[in-house]
């Protein structure tokens, strides 16, 4: 955990332009961002804690559905995400991941919540750069969007495939059980 946070640390030192970190609760990543500089604009979004982070901006209520609304095409130029706040989501929050990130998608959590391959396949659709580290139980997805296209064809396309997967999955769990 601890080497997976020293690399998100050192990556948040480098970041120019525009952030939307959402899930982030470690001090010294928090910390990093707020004080470097070359960050514009930073918004923070969280489902755990409401209230000041230290000497910086309030903490929001998480609300992926509306992604979108908030933050138009292509404003933010990275999203440093948190995998446990957005797993309930998945289906929404990769279209609109590509939807409103400009440059880089910082995707991190425990190995023992996510299946790399449904991930890498929903990301790889909209023809991204994938970069994986892992760690003893953790992980960092470094996903390049900078040449990512969306389609509103496409997507609704996706949208509809991935709630029949979803459907597919509850019913074999089910089945099994």
């Amino acid at each position: 955990m601890k080497e997976m946070y020293q690399e998100l640390t050192l990556q948040a030192k480098k970041l120019v332009g525009c952030l939307l970190g959402i899930g982030i609760n470690n001090d010294q990543l928090m910390q990093a961002i707020q004080n470097n500089d070359q960050i514009k604009n930073c918004d923070f979004l969280n489902s755990l804690a409401v209230g000041p982070v230290i000497n910086g901006p309030k903490l929001k209520i998480i609300n992926i559905n509306k992604l979108r609304k908030r933050y138009k095409k292509k404003r933010i130029n990275y999203l440093i995400c948190n995998y446990s706040e957005i797993k309930s989501y998945l289906k929404t929050f990769i279209k609109d991941s590509i939807y409103i990130t400009l440059q880089t998608i910082y995707l991190f959590g425990t190995t023992d919540e996510l299946d790399f391959n449904l991930i890498m396949k929903r990301y790889k659709r909209y023809a991204v750069q994938i970069s994986k580290l892992e760690y003893k139980e953790t992980f960092i997805l470094i996903i390049d969007v900078s040449k990512a296209k969306n389609n509103k064809i496409m997507d609704f396309f996706y949208y509809i495939n991935d709630s029949f997967y979803n459907v597919i999955e509850l019913l074999s769990d089910f089945l099994v059980n």
